[in-house]
């Protein structure tokens, strides 16, 4: 059985798996993360995006030698075919749309400090994006935001537990229960959410994860752009407009 760990980009999704390592000793994969011999040695290589590049290396690599990651063997349809008749439940990262109707932890955070940490994080990468074209979902790796959201329907959506991201970093306590409560597993560990030690390991991966600091960035007629092309799904998730910036949204 597979449960999909989805999100837009930069929304959370790594915290997430994070958590579900250190809280319930759940290791996950990714749907990027074909297996290689050595990611950190890629990257020192020369891999482009050099210091973000370097930085994935470093992440990966710790991650996997810390039991949270592992990467899959063979094409990515191959391994999941193979998840969907196992006996035990198996984790993938995704930002695709929905190939099924497996289980899945949707992970969802204010649409407009996501697009902007999107925004940062391909400019890392190399692979630079006009803000406005990664609030309309030109040009970039998923859908757009509210696309996103639509392809997924996290709040019908049978078998799938939403998670905000806000949640996560104000009131982990709270999405602990939820994820107990959706696993069905008694958490094995406290949770402490390290954000200098994983900065300190990729620092254009993890950014700090300050919803004010981004919604500080938009301008005027990004945040007109924004609101006209996802604001219905911002108000169904609870993020209000007039609502102070960063803080939690329901959980």
């Amino acid at each position: 059985m597979i449960v999909w760990l989805s999100s837009f980009p930069r929304s959370g999704n790594t915290l997430t798996r994070i958590m579900l390592h250190r809280i319930f000793g759940i290791a996950s994969t990714s749907e990027y993360m074909p297996e290689r011999p050595d990611y950190a040695a890629d990257a020192a290589a020369g891999a482009p995006g050099s210091a973000a590049a370097l930085g994935r290396g470093r992440r990966i690599a710790k991650l996997v030698a810390d039991g949270a990651y592992y990467p899959y063997r063979g094409s990515f349809a191959e391994f999941v075919a193979e998840a969907r008749l196992s006996p035990e439940r198996v984790f993938i990262k995704s930002h695709a749309a929905p190939r099924d109707d497996e289980p899945a932890i949707y992970i969802v955070r204010d649409g407009r400090a996501a697009v902007v940490s999107l925004f940062h994080y391909l400019a890392a990468r190399n692979e630079p994006r006009t803000m406005r074209d990664v609030i309309a979902g030109d040009g970039t790796e998923a859908a757009s935001w509210s696309g996103h959201l639509a392809a997924w329907q996290p709040l019908t959506r049978p078998n799938t537990l939403l998670l905000h991201f806000e949640g996560l970093v104000a009131k982990p306590d709270s999405a602990i229960a939820a994820l107990s409560h959706f696993l069905g597993i008694a958490p094995g560990a406290a949770w402490h959410n390290h954000q200098a030690e994983v900065a300190a390991v990729d620092g254009a991966f993890f950014l700090g994860g300050s919803n004010a600091r981004n919604l500080s960035e938009l301008t005027a007629s990004d945040e007109a752009l924004f609101w006209s092309l996802h604001g219905s799904w911002m108000r169904r998730l609870g993020y209000e407009r007039s609502a102070a910036i960063g803080a939690a949204a329901p959980n």
